[in-house]
């Protein structure tokens, strides 16, 4: 088999993706065909990517002769003649193309499964507050935990920007029950728990309004949208255009 590109696939969903996009990017590019081995995939990936990528037994993988290996790569994957085999993390990327942005987005939004399970959350949240305009909600990512020490000043700051003062506030945490204790309750706000990452990441597609922070399903969420995003400003190392820094 020749000309494919491979990668030791490690972390949760949101990290696997930077690994899937740079490898797709890097695919184009140079023409060359993804191969994936089945048993390092995350679950939640593996249902994502299913019949759109190549996914092949350890035993199968094994008789692929890889004439290049790489280590971590934190920008663009170089070009290697024939095989590639990356074996590590990526970090985030924004040079990635438009193209690749639509094929992580495309993984989402074509999955049944998962688009269904969130619209279902999102609709039995504007029957709750009996609002049926998509338009009249904010979904926020509250990070408790933040390594960047993002503070509730950004997330009010973040919340009059985009007038949530009018708007139903959707709030997803890594800390639901510190997150009650550390926001500004009103009747305006909904905290979802008890979901996995990839129906975290559907419902950021399905809200026109996002604020994020600085975990990964979050970057995610916000750059796989099409419409408005807030991000801490201490995040601005990612350079990411559409991005709205707070």
């Amino acid at each position: 088999m020749q000309n494919v590109v491979s990668c030791n696939m490690k972390g949760n969903l949101a990290e696997q993706l930077f690994q899937l996009a740079n490898i797709y990017n890097y695919s184009v590019k140079y023409e060359k065909t993804i191969i994936l081995k089945d048993d390092n995939i995350n679950i939640y990936l593996k249902n994502l990517i299913e019949n759109k990528i190549d996914i092949i037994d350890k035993k199968e993988f094994n008789k692929i002769y890889f004439n290049f290996h790489l280590e971590n790569i934190n920008n663009d994957v170089p070009y290697a003649n024939n095989n590639l085999y990356i074996n590590g993390k990526f970090i985030t990327n924004e040079n990635y193309t438009e193209d690749t942005r639509l094929f992580i987005r495309n993984l989402f939004v074509n999955n049944n499964v998962y688009y269904k399970n969130a619209m279902t959350i999102f609709n039995n949240i504007k029957k709750y507050f009996n609002e049926y305009d998509d338009n009249k909600y904010i979904l926020m990512y509250y990070n408790y935990t933040s390594c960047l020490d993002i503070d509730i000043i950004y997330y009010n700051n973040a919340y009059e920007y985009l007038l949530g003062k009018n708007k139903k506030i959707i709030v997803i945490s890594n800390n639901i029950t510190a997150c009650r204790r550390h926001l500004s309750i009103n009747k305006n706000f909904y905290f979802i728990d008890n979901i996995n990452e990839c129906i975290e990441l559907m419902l950021m597609l399905l809200i026109p309004s996002i604020i994020t922070c600085d975990i990964y399903t979050s970057w995610w969420g916000g750059y796989l949208n099409n419409n408005i995003i807030t991000i801490p400003k201490k995040m601005n190392k990612l350079k990411i255009n559409k991005y709205i820094y707070i």
